[in-house]
């Protein structure tokens, strides 16, 4: 029931997919997390960050890949929606890896890196153009349609409401020296101010627009849409949780950064996305998900 048309073979993507999960692997076990071959040029704080990422995308995102690698080569509709979300995490992430590191300021060799760092977004690149050209979504009727659409809407609020405007991002755009002095103790800004901006941005840039613009669309009926929320939860179902585990192991390890209050925050959010997605995902196993929903006969007199 959940086999693609023969005549559009998905052969390219359980390859890419396998290729992804293979090179984030090796992004992961050549960091700090493993033989520190690749020594980001990172302050401590941000070195604990990334063995928390490195950490989560072993444990997660590479089995998420690799089982989205399996049903494509099957030939499952569910195959290339699965796909959407480790590529979005990882082309999220490696900018972050690229640009993130201070390479004047710092000690490193990050920079020898690159062509695995470019390898990896390169294929999450062409992992998101493949599976969204290939992705087929189950029809929905218009009450989720609609709850759906509220939902990103409602999500997207709460990532610039309550990850940057109450954070004092505001200040930082309007009043930069008083922003730098309202924040007390060692922070991530104060260690590592490049990769806070390079964040934001790509939060408020991509991230924030995107859910907005599925959001949107999924209310107006939009067909593209209801395939683009399912790469929205995917990417919502691994990034959060990837910041709780950094969270996690900034607390773990004494860092003068880590805040245990947040970190419990991040877990239960993350810990939310995770059951969210999970559900969404393991539904599309059904047949049924994938009949046309009834419509009521109009009553008569």
């Amino acid at each position: 029931m959940l086999r693609r048309d023969a005549s559009r073979p998905l052969s390219a993507l359980p390859v890419l997919l396998v290729l992804l999960a293979g090179s984030l692997s090796a992004v992961a076990l050549l960091g700090p997390l493993g033989t520190g071959t690749i020594a980001y040029r990172y302050s401590p704080t941000m070195l604990n960050q990334a063995r928390g990422l490195d950490a989560f995308a072993l444990l997660v995102v590479v089995p998420w890949a690799l089982l989205a690698a399996l049903q494509c080569r099957r030939g499952s509709r569910v195959g290339p929606l699965l796909a959407l979300a480790p590529a979005g995490f990882a082309a999220y992430m490696l900018v972050q890896y690229v640009v993130g590191p201070e390479y004047l300021a710092r000690d490193g060799n990050a920079e020898r890196a690159f062509p695995l760092f470019a390898l990896t977004f390169s294929c999450s690149a062409a992992i998101l153009a493949l599976a969204w050209s290939r992705a087929v979504s189950p029809p929905v009727s218009d009450r989720q349609r609609r709850h759906r659409g509220v939902g990103l809407l409602l999500l997207a609020a709460f990532v610039l409401a309550g990850m940057y405007l109450a954070n004092g991002f505001l200040s930082a755009l309007t009043d930069f020296p008083e922003f730098v002095e309202s924040r007390a103790g060692t922070t991530e800004y104060d260690e590592h101010p490049t990769a806070y901006w390079l964040v934001a941005f790509l939060d408020l840039a991509v991230v924030v627009p995107l859910t907005v613009a599925t959001g949107v669309g999924l209310l107006r009926g939009r067909a593209w849409a209801r395939t683009a929320f399912y790469g929205v939860v995917g990417w919502f179902a691994l990034v959060p949780p990837s910041v709780a585990a950094m969270a996690v192991v900034m607390v773990a390890r004494d860092d003068p950064a880590a805040d245990s209050g947040k970190a419990v925050v991040f877990v239960v959010a993350g810990l939310v996305f995770l059951a969210a997605a999970a559900r969404l995902f393991r539904g599309l196993a059904d047949p049924r998900v994938w009949e046309e929903p009834s419509v009521p006969a109009p009553r008569v007199g």
